[in-house]
């Protein structure tokens, strides 16, 4: 029976499942390790081809039984040929399916145009084979999969070369290796999305947080306003908070993404903090409803979600394989139609978790580092100018509820463990003004002719919300605070010398343009922004 599939059948087969997985994770490959882009590379077409060998085997039987029932013979008749034009339909068919989200957006989002799109090209495709056979179908293929690994390869080629320059996030190590910690709490550092602080919120939101956080410092909290993040968005932001050093966006993709980021945050690369403090004998565990932000490392003791391997499979946002694998892992993703973001475990489920390892780690004779992702309250995903007073208003709503939270858990932990040090800290702004910096001229002309000022898109994109409590015998440093220097502040307190701070970095928040920009400086945020005068 296996006399009629040729080898370049099981090529052609083969390769039409290689070949979007190649594309995808192309553009994809920094999300992921590397266990996981092998079983996309090696599942996805290993899967295309043993369907199309169930596919081969239902065509033999029903052609089988045809000639049983109907034509009284019992000789199975399914030509080369016609196995070769089924295989390249088929091919197709698994192009267009694995690729239909892509395919859609570049159709504009509309989906009308697909089926008479692939029926279009089965018809040209039969044409061509009249007259040349399988083989341009092969060479098609198989140039498809050979330019998208070049522009991976070529991706990763220039981002490494960019980025691996003088081991930006190892240049602190020496120094790094030479702390020593004389008082070792419990640290919680509780990192929240988008939230800013009450300067950035009446100046932009008229929206006045002072009954909140007179209540926080009730508990003891001391809330620092003029607090700024070093850059823009979350990967950039906590890989400087974590490594303790600046990276100037060099390791930045686009798209609100960064290359190595996460290997940093999660302990695969080097990372700063975790480091000292491995070597200070703490346990360290990582807690959110999500993994986004980081890719857990050997140096992590405990971390939720528990991330599956079967989760690079996400990229083909594929509804019906994101069902199948959500109802069989818990931590895969949840999907829904008009919003496919990442979400591995629910909200309410995380923090239930992040308290149970409070308990933990109160009742520990060893000291705990708790680092915990709060996805609320969230910023700004249109541009300034499609921005409503509605949604205004439903930002501020988001941050009570914040709010909210940020009082349970500081209660929480206060009953559970007096004496911890407990930060809560926003990792970036909210961006009200979004882009508002696009247009025909530079970036100040552009606020300029938008009668926008440059001050306050500095506490739109990088004011964050402080609030840090000590135990008794412990006490922060007096100066600005930003994200690239606040645990050498921290390091500082535990170790009784300024040791830690000798090496601080410039408390600088940096704007992502050709040309980089400086937004803020040592907690000041400029009325006319500078050019980056280093590299």
């Amino acid at each position: 029976m296996f006399r009629k599939l040729d080898i370049r059948v099981i090529i052609l087969v083969f390769i039409s499942g290689l070949y979007p997985a190649v594309l995808l994770a192309s553009n994809n490959w920094s999300l992921y390790p590397l266990q996981e882009i092998l079983l996309l590379l090696i599942g996805t077409p290993s899967v295309v081809f043993l369907i199309g060998l169930v596919l081969f085997f239902c065509a033999k039987i029903i052609i089988f039984l045809l000639n049983v029932f109907l034509l009284k013979s019992k000789k199975i008749v399914l030509s080369s040929r016609l196995l070769q034009v089924i295989s390249i339909f088929y091919s197709f068919a698994v192009m267009m399916y694995l690729l239909e989200p892509l395919n859609r957006s570049l159709l504009g989002g509309s989906s009308t145009l697909l089926l008479p799109i692939f029926l279009l090209i089965l018809v040209v495709s039969f044409l061509i084979y009249r007259k040349k056979g399988i083989s341009p179908f092969l060479l098609f293929f198989a140039i498809l999969t050979v330019s998208a690994s070049i522009q991976w390869g070529w991706a990763y080629y220039d981002l490494n070369t960019r980025t691996s320059a003088g081991s930006w996030y190892t240049a602190g190590k020496d120094h790094n290796d030479k702390i020593q910690l004389t008082k070792k709490p419990n640290i919680y550092l509780l990192v929240l999305e988008a939230y800013t602080n009450n300067h950035a919120l009446q100046k932009i939101y008229n929206f006045d947080n002072s009954k909140f956080q007179e209540k926080l410092t009730q508990y003891g909290f001391a809330i620092h306003e003029d607090v700024f993040s070093n850059y823009r968005n979350t990967l950039t932001s906590l890989v400087s908070l974590f490594s303790m050093q600046h990276h100037y966006y060099s390791i930045s993709t686009g798209k609100e993404d960064a290359l190595g980021a996460r290997e940093i945050i999660g302990g695969r690369g080097y990372n700063s903090i975790v480091d000292v403090l491995k070597r200070n004998g703490y346990s360290i565990q990582y807690i959110s409803n999500s993994d986004y932000c980081y890719l857990i490392g050997p140096p992590i003791d405990y971390a939720y979600p528990e991330r599956t391997i079967f989760k690079v499979f996400e990229v083909f946002q594929n509804e019906t394989l994101n069902r199948f694998l959500s109802s069989h892992f818990k931590t895969y993703r949840r999907s829904k139609k008009k919003r496919k973001d990442r979400v591995y475990s629910p909200y309410q489920d995380a923090l239930a978790v992040l308290k149970e390892r409070i308990s933990t780690a109160s009742g520990s004779h060893e000291p705990y580092f708790t680092f915990f992702k709060n996805p609320y309250p969230g910023h700004f995903g249109a541009n300034w100018d499609q921005i409503s007073s509605g949604d205004l208003k439903d930002y501020t709503e988001k941050l009570k509820k914040s709010s909210e939270v940020i009082i349970d858990l500081s209660e929480y932990i206060i009953n559970k463990d007096p004496n911890a040090l407990v930060i809560w800290i926003g990792d970036h702004g909210v961006w009200r003004y979004r882009s508002v910096w696009h247009g025909d001229g530079d970036f100040h002309q552009n606020l300029k002719e938008r009668d926008v000022d440059e001050e306050l898109v500095s506490y739109d994109l990088f004011g964050t919300f402080f609030a840090v409590k000590t135990p008794k015998n412990i006490k922060l440093p007096d100066g600005p605070i930003s994200h690239v220097n606040l645990f050498r502040y921290i390091f500082t307190a535990l170790s009784d010398n300024k040791y830690p701070l000798s090496d601080r970095q410039l408390d600088e928040s940096i704007f992502d343009r050709t040309s980089n920009l400086v937004a803020v400086k040592n907690g000041q945020p400029l009325s006319q922004w500078e050019d980056l005068k280093r590299k």
